[in-house]
């Protein structure tokens, strides 16, 4: 007999706030960043499954121990007996729920639109079973991230034994201003409406195509011809680029691998024969707060040109850079290596849960 969720859980609302938690309580309340506080009373004494219903990080789902507590922007979800715990949240992280939400303003999503999803019937030793497979392959992808951490480590902690001068905030007088070490490019959009412009070979970089990981960007996901660029007269930023996002949002670092044009959301360096593109690339990134918290404006913040001109950093020997350089670069295949472990155990993880709640398991 084919059971709906709603069928198989009992929710539970919460209208506790923030306020009423406190750091000595017995049972544990949890919000969307997890653990906020404890209450000397708990909302279940089974172990549940968390969502978020409202707000940033809308849909993401977690696991909750028994005798515990969430706030009013999760909604709590408890099994049947019948009902593996575990097996309910992967079956619910499968939903995507984030994706369904309601709402202009403050996303929202209902139980009472979700809870008629249709829930897979298998029996609750099976559901044990898929459950301990579903987490060893999450477990093997954690075990992954802990690796790039602690290669992401080793690069911090090489860049400030080698260069003691990385904190920005301190701004010394002996330094130098960018502007004396690089030339600095700046983009902007040609009209998107001009189909002419459009389609070409230019790469055409924006902020929201770099990420925490990006380091060469070698390709763009659209391209401008030659009337594009020539329209804005858009500069093409050559090989060895140190792309800064300064806007929409701030701090997002990356190299550029192949000649290209960049929207308005940078200010990037080419850089002269004292400043080798990767030692600048690491420098920024250990900065990206101090970077936040030179952006000005009131409908967004940005880092102005001049202000982006004006930062001023230490240049150690040119020799020093180049072999920090080399020791990134064989870190960076070693990242490349796990990132490419991830990727696959996450693609399996994915088929995993197609085929377990897919389709109609009877």
């Amino acid at each position: 007999m084919k059971r709906l969720l709603k069928d198989v859980v009992v929710q539970q609302r919460s209208s506790l706030k923030l306020s009423d938690v406190t750091e000595s309580g017995k049972y544990p309340v949890f919000g969307a960043a997890g653990l906020v506080g404890y209450r000397n009373t708990y909302q279940t004494d089974l172990p549940s499954v968390a969502i978020i219903k409202d707000g940033a990080g809308i849909g993401r789902v977690s696991l909750l121990p028994k005798n515990s507590s969430v706030l009013g922007t999760m909604q709590m979800l408890t099994p049947n007996v019948d009902v593996d715990n575990v097996f309910l949240y992967y079956y619910l992280t499968h939903l995507h729920l984030g994706k369904s939400f309601t709402g202009s303003t403050i996303p929202h999503i209902y139980f009472k639109n979700y809870g008629a999803s249709s829930f897979p019937s298998f029996k609750q030793d099976e559901q044990v079973r898929i459950a301990i497979d579903l987490t060893n392959i999450s477990n093997a992808i954690e075990n992954k991230h802990v690796q790039l951490n602690m290669l992401d480590g080793l690069v911090k902690s090489r860049f400030i034994e080698m260069f003691p001068d990385w904190d920005l905030s301190l701004q010394k007088a002996n330094w130098i201003e960018l502007k004396a070490l690089t030339k600095i490019y700046t983009g902007t959009t040609p009209k998107t409406e001009q189909k002419d412009y459009w389609g070409g070979d230019i790469p055409w970089v924006t902020p929201a195509e770099l990420n925490s990981d990006s380091y060469i960007v070698s390709d763009t996901e659209r391209h401008l011809t030659e009337a594009g660029r020539a329209s804005k007269s858009l500069s093409l930023m050559p090989v060895g680029t140190v792309l800064l996002t300064t806007r929409a949002p701030i701090g997002k670092v990356a190299i550029c691998g192949v000649p290209m044009a960049c929207n308005q959301g940078f200010k990037n360096f080419e850089c002269g024969s004292e400043l080798n593109p990767t030692f600048l690339y690491v420098l920024l990134k250990l900065n990206v707060e101090w970077l936040q918290s030179q952006g000005t404006g009131t409908t967004f913040k940005e880092i102005s040109k001049t202000k982006a001109e004006g930062i001023k950093i230490s240049v150690p020997d040119i020799e020093s850079q180049v072999a920090f350089e080399n020791f990134y670069k064989l870190i960076d295949k070693s990242r490349f290596i796990v990132q490419s472990q991830i990727k696959d155990l996450q693609e399996l993880l994915d088929s995993k849960m197609d085929e377990y709640f897919g389709g109609d398991t009877e």
